[in-house]
């Protein structure tokens, strides 16, 4: 029984717990582990990729941004104004099925708070001229939901 009664005021003397409305019990005493998660929509691409092209279509209102990550590989943002959406994703350059065709075919998938959706685009080093009249080295036709838009860009090398 006093071995009990001992190991009672042992234990009650030696833990004491912290009061938990001290200044030191507001700051963590070690790492936090949490994560951290980005707010918001992503609006621009934040990478090394070498910037590559820059196009732009009328109907509906869109941007392209293209960099190179490596010799076949591409980082696009598409930029419908419209619906005030950031498109986002990796691409690949592909063979055309055609020898005639000069320009460069880009496939891939692109992505909008977490759907995605597969994506076209040829680029072709051919003069263009939009509807304001605004001249630019290459022609850009993208397919997206199995319809074609058609935009003008320049090649930035």
């Amino acid at each position: 029984m006093y071995k009990y009664l001992l190991l009672i005021c042992f234990i009650a003397l030696n833990c004491t717990s912290k009061n938990r409305y001290a200044p030191e019990a507001q700051t963590p005493s070690g790492p936090v582990n949490k994560p951290d998660y980005p707010q918001g929509n992503i609006t621009e691409i934040e990478s090394d990729a070498i910037p590559f092209f820059v196009g732009k279509g009328d109907h509906p209102n869109w941007k392209l941004k293209v960099g190179q990550i490596q010799n076949a590989i591409f980082e696009v943002q598409l930029t419908l104004e419209d619906e005030k959406q950031t498109w986002i994703g990796l691409m690949q350059e592909v063979e055309a099925s055609n020898e005639g065709q000069t320009g460069q075919f880009l496939l891939g998938q692109l992505e909008f708070n977490q759907e995605k959706k597969e994506i076209e685009f040829y680029l072709d080093r051919k003069p263009c001229e939009d509807m304001n009249k605004k001249s630019y080295n290459a022609r850009v036709i993208m397919l997206k939901d199995t319809k074609e838009f058609y935009g003008c860009g320049d090649f930035m090398k």
